[in-house]
């Protein structure tokens, strides 16, 4: 599971706004000089904070600090879907311009096409089901011990 903690700014019925820090993962890590992820963010600058809505699990309230979470298969699934599809579809067009056309520049906007339908193909499938899962949730106030704890009485069984 991939963790932030955020901020409760808003409260919308069954929904929370939450409200996260930029830039809290890069520049931590002992590889952050050559990594090209922490000189893009370094290359920006600080960014604006991330405001989301997400749907309150956990009764949360105006100002308190939650952790937001994302599991790893689905942080995977949206990766591969984001760019292996576009990718994919760019070549499968090209590859088409090329059979039926032959010219550099058919080629060129038979891909370009094919990129273009994927990434609006991606997005549909990103939307599909409501992109339940593909949105981060409230895992607990901040804190709060990781796991719940339970009563003893309730993990006893009567005999």
């Amino acid at each position: 599971m991939i963790e932030e903690r955020a901020t409760v700014t808003e409260v919308d019925g069954v929904y929370v706004w939450i409200e996260t820090a930029s830039g809290g993962s890069c520049g931590s890590c002992s590889s952050n000089g050559s990594c090209g992820a922490g000189m893009l963010g370094r290359a920006l600058g600080p960014g604006r904070p991330r405001r989301l809505r997400l749907r309150n699990t956990l009764g949360a309230v105006v100002g308190d600090r939650v952790d937001v979470g994302i599991g790893e298969a689905d942080l995977l699934r949206a990766a591969l879907l984001l760019y292996s599809l576009p990718l994919l579809t760019l070549f499968i067009g090209a590859g088409l311009g090329q059979i039926w056309f032959g010219a550099d520049l058919a080629v060129a906007a038979t891909g370009a096409l094919g990129l273009g339908l994927g990434l609006l193909l991606a997005r549909s499938l990103a939307r599909f089901g409501g992109g339940a899962w593909n949105q981060p949730r409230l895992l607990r106030r901040a804190g709060q011990s990781r796991l719940p704890v339970e009563p003893l009485a309730a993990n006893r069984r009567l005999v």
